[in-house]
């Protein structure tokens, strides 16, 4: 499907997968997490619900290995400890570049994540930041990706219309998200394979696909 880039005000971005290249990491977190309910966590049952708030994502895969969704707060925790000792976490290299360029043509920057503020604001992330109009996580909202509200909020924060903002995303939850929020939405293929994003409106390999489309 073909976008007309040209008519979008602001961009709105998930976080991991699609800025940071961090959705391995997150996954080894989630796996020692369940390890330690007895759970080995397949990883694409994982990857299908990145963007769900840490919360979420725990019962959901709790429930679905038959486990008692009580245990949600325990697991998140365990993986969200898990994460901060052993991950030094990283951005894809076009992210800077992209949004810098971005910036310079005028066009509104935000991300829009299900995880924890604690953990997007990583000071190791401070340079990525300081190009962005505005943060979205988890704890800014009451129901997270796939309803609307995330989104909403971003292109709000933004003083942008829904239909002026353009969402970037790598799974279902997040490409749910920004349909309900009546924005288009690109999704890339760093973590999932394309049939498992066809809710987007197009589907491109990673930011540097991206940038070549937003940019010409």
């Amino acid at each position: 499907m073909h976008l007309n880039f040209s008519a979008y005000k602001g961009i709105l971005f998930d976080f991991d997968g699609v800025l940071a290249d961090t959705c391995e990491d997150n996954y080894r977190g989630w796996r020692y997490a369940f390890g330690e309910q007895g759970i080995d966590l397949d990883r694409e049952r994982y990857l299908v619900l990145e963007g769900h708030t840490v919360e979420e994502i725990a019962s959901i895969l709790l429930s679905a290995y038959g486990k008692p969704t009580a245990l949600a707060g325990r697991v998140w925790e365990d993986k969200e400890k898990f994460f901060r000792a052993n991950v030094v976490p990283k951005l894809f290299p076009q992210t800077l570049p992209l949004l810098k360029e971005l910036g310079t043509r005028g066009i509104k920057r935000g991300v829009v994540s299900g995880g924890k503020a604690e953990r997007l604001k990583n000071p190791i992330f401070s340079v990525l930041f300081a190009l962005l109009d505005t943060i979205v996580t988890g704890d800014d909202v009451t129901k997270g990706k796939p309803w609307p509200e995330p989104y909403l909020k971003g292109a709000e924060r933004l003083g942008l219309e829904p239909r002026q903002c353009l969402v970037v995303e790598n799974a279902p939850p997040g490409i749910a998200a920004a349909r309900a929020a009546g924005m288009d939405c690109v999704a890339l293929t760093t973590s999932l394979r394309a049939e498992l994003l066809s809710g987007a409106n197009l589907v491109l390999g990673g930011l540097q696909d991206l940038q070549v489309a937003l940019l010409a």
